[in-house]
């Protein structure tokens, strides 16, 4: 949570300059929010299980109501949060292929990533949908309270759908499992991509110089030559603009 805090701290100066920042900006929100929630359903959680709230026995249905409410909109807010953020990798994915020399380890990396995005949100929506039965049989139990055709008929379409959240909530640990793992693999997949550009990736000028008419001969990784003298002059004021530092009001 820390992490991701600072992460929008560097980014809010420049909130105005992009319109992927603005969605990185909202992404982080979401991710906050969900997180949020979590420690709220953590906090609530571990009451129940603290003396002499452990020996309550309307305290414990309680919780249960209430954790299902925080898991649902944590989940909520955590694939929304997913969702931009999947859609930033195949906008990430889709310039590097538009670009006339393709970085193919980036495409795989963001394409990956917003696959693994997909599966993360997925398996997270219904990994707090499990939680939510309590909520969900408590609501429906209000419903027919109501007394009327139209609380009926929704008591019970919410009673029903509590009755598939205690179904999945069954097989709640594997999905967990399955989920901590698809996080790891987004995380190692980051993990490789910032090694890559700190350590390996060249920028446009050595690019550049990699491909025009004085490179020396290089091994597989090295950049194909240019095919005219026009394009290499075009190239390399491209490569001059891409390395100058940005000046603000220009």
């Amino acid at each position: 949570m820390s992490i991701e805090s600072i992460s929008l701290l560097t980014k809010l100066p420049h909130f105005e300059d992009s319109p992927r920042l603005k969605a990185e900006v909202a992404a982080s929100v979401l991710s906050l929010g969900s997180m949020s929630f979590d420690l709220i359903y953590a906090v609530t959680k571990s009451l129940r299980e603290i003396f002499p709230y452990s020996k309550m026995s309307g305290l414990k249905v309680a919780a249960d109501v209430l954790r299902g409410g925080f898991k649902m909109a944590a989940g909520t807010l955590g694939a929304s949060a997913g969702l931009i953020t999947f859609f930033l990798d195949l906008f990430s994915a889709y310039d590097e292929l538009k670009k006339e020399r393709t970085n193919g380890l980036l495409v795989g990396i963001y394409s990956g990533r917003a696959v693994m995005g997909i599966f993360n949100m997925g398996f997270g929506l219904v990994a707090a949908f499990s939680y939510s039965a309590p909520l969900l049989t408590r609501l429906g139990g209000s419903l027919l309270a109501g007394n009327s055709t139209i609380s009926l008929k929704a008591a019970e379409f919410v009673i029903g759908t509590a009755g598939v959240a205690s179904s999945v909530a069954e097989g709640r640990t594997l999905l967990l499992i399955r989920l901590a793992r698809i996080n790891l693999i987004g995380v190692g997949m980051t993990v490789i991509e910032v090694g890559y550009r700190v350590w390996i990736m060249d920028d446009e000028l050595e690019n550049w110089f990699q491909a025009c008419s004085f490179r020396k001969n290089r091994g597989f990784f090295s950049e194909k030559p240019f095919d005219t003298v026009q394009k290499e002059l075009l190239e390399l004021g491209k490569a001059l603009k891409a390395v100058q530092p940005k000046k603000s009001g220009i």
